[in-house]
């Protein structure tokens, strides 16, 4: 598929806003920004509706040989590569490797084993989709992944050690499968998605639950957090003109979208503690959002780099990263 550039700009805002919610836990080691405590409810979401998006194709015949292939590939890159990272990360944090990965977050590393697999059930249900209803089969797999949640948070309830749907972090892949399948949807009809929140009553519709607080559940929630997704999602889309054009600035912010995995694994050693900062953000939002906003470019930059670097070494790079 073509990369569009308004999408690649929305992946490099997510991973900003990703950035800067770590920096925020990590370095103040208290959550006192505003800004972060409404954003840090849809980034990850949003992360996910953008992969479902890009994942999107028109229906086409694959050969086992060249799913497998293709799969195997992103195994590699998706699994394998966080998880020596996530060794790296221990080794250098002196964490303990085994108690990490039978952690459900993996100390951050779990994004891309849980896209992993998401991506393999929704190619599962896909395939079976073409030979029926597409559609049905994704809105029943919806409510079957929503069971899901419930069923896994009661069992982890009465389990006070880690088990096997914490090494495979399936809490996450039942929650986010069906933010993935939103952003699949809404390439597949996007025409009619834009069409619909281009009306002015349906627009208002979804500003307004953007921004209506969160309840203790979590399946009410998937509201107005799809709705926070949708107005993202609809402001980069009405900017496609803006990310067209090469300015200096644009290209930065592509270049980061198109490099978000590196920045992903790489952006944890970087994180710094800065609890001295405290009493000069509270009561200050502003003074901490732009702080903080430039150490994530920051911090996003270093990362960028660190991954040239890799680049140079090709077998490594190929390994980590799945290129060169």
């Amino acid at each position: 598929m073509k990369r569009l550039n308004h999408i690649d700009a929305m992946r490099a805002f997510s991973m900003f806003l990703i950035v800067y919610s770590h920096l925020v836990h990590y370095g103040l080691q208290q959550n006192i920004s505003l800004f972060n405590r409404w954003t840090e409810t849809f980034f990850v979401p949003l992360f996910f509706f953008i992969s479902g998006f890009v994942s999107y194709k028109v229906k086409d015949s694959i050969s086992w040989s060249s799913f497998l292939k293709k799969n195997g590939s992103r195994f590699r890159v998706l699994v394998l590569s966080p998880l020596v990272f996530l060794a790296g990360f221990c080794l250098y944090r002196q964490q303990d490797y085994w108690s990490a990965l039978g952690d459900p977050l993996k100390n951050g590393y779990w994004f891309t084993i849980v896209l992993f697999q998401i991506s393999m059930l929704v190619s599962i249900v896909f395939w079976v989709g073409n030979r029926c209803n597409d559609c049905l089969l994704a809105i029943l797999s919806i409510i079957l992944m929503m069971g899901g949640v419930f069923v896994i948070s009661k069992y982890n309830s009465i389990s006070d050690h880690p088990n096997f749907t914490d090494y495979g972090s399936w809490m996450y892949v039942t929650y986010y499968y069906v933010f993935y399948i939103i952003g699949l949807f809404v390439h597949k009809y996007e025409r009619l998605v834009l069409g619909a929140i281009n009306k002015r009553l349906v627009c208002c519709i979804v500003f307004i639950m953007a921004f209506v607080p969160l309840s203790k559940n979590s399946a009410v929630n998937y509201l107005p957090i799809t709705a926070r997704v949708l107005a993202v999602y609809y402001v980069f889309n009405a900017l496609q003109g803006f990310f067209e054009n090469g300015g200096v600035i644009v290209r930065s912010i592509l270049y980061a979208g198109r490099h978000t995995l590196e920045i992903y694994i790489i952006h944890y050693f970087l994180l710094f503690r800065c609890n001295e900062l405290v009493p000069v953000f509270n009561g200050r939002p502003l003074i901490e959002f732009l702080v903080f906003s430039l150490l994530s470019v920051l911090i996003m930059a270093v990362c960028l780099l660190l991954r040239k670097i890799l680049g140079t070494f090709k077998p490594v790079s190929s390994i980590l990263f799945g290129k060169g």
